[in-house]
Formats: structure tokens, sequence, C-alpha cells
């Protein structure tokens, strides 16, 4: 498999540090609004890739960050959006155990 390396940018032979193991540390969704495609194209990539890796026998240990409001700036800073608290009571909080 090869995967582009944005320091070298080139596309290059994936080689794990560890033979048949791979670890991921990945970028969550971002949780502070509504979800849309721009803020799920990440997550949904490193997902497909994950299930790749598996799918190709090697052992995976992924970790992912999950991005809260602490991080916004500007207008809409320390603002939810309408109803977001009802929301995020409903809402399960995302964990995955790695195995």
């Amino acid at each position: 498999m090869e995967l582009y390396n944005t320091l070298t940018q080139k596309k290059e032979e994936f080689v794990p540090h560890t033979p048949g193991q791979v670890k991921m540390y990945t970028c969550g969704p971002t949780v502070y609004h509504y979800a849309h495609i721009g803020n799920l194209r990440s997550y949904i990539m490193e997902d497909v890739l994950e299930k790749y890796l598996r799918y190709a026998g090697y052992q995976v240990d992924r970790v992912m960050n999950i991005t809260d409001v602490g991080h916004r700036r500007g207008q809409n800073a320390g603002r939810r959006p309408p109803g977001a608290q009802d929301r995020a009571a409903d809402r399960p909080v995302l964990h995955r155990r790695l195995l």
C-alpha cells in the first residue's frame, strides 16, 4: 500500500515501525455543533484506513481525540447552538476500547 507523505511530498510504500502492528492517533469528529461533511471527512477516511489495515492483517491500535468547544474563537466563541444542551444529554459519549 502506498500513502502520500506530506513531508516528502511523494507517495511512499507503507512500512509500519513494528512489523504486523500499526498505531494510529487520529482526529475524531468535532462535536461543538451540527455534524457536516467538512468535519466528518477526515474521521471517515481514518475509519476506512483502520478497517483496511485490519483486513490486511495488521493489529491496529487507534487513539482518537474529540474536539470540544474549548478551541473556538471569534464571533461564536462560548455560544452553544440552539438546543445544544438538550441534544448533548441524549447522546452517548463516544468511547472506543482498543483491543
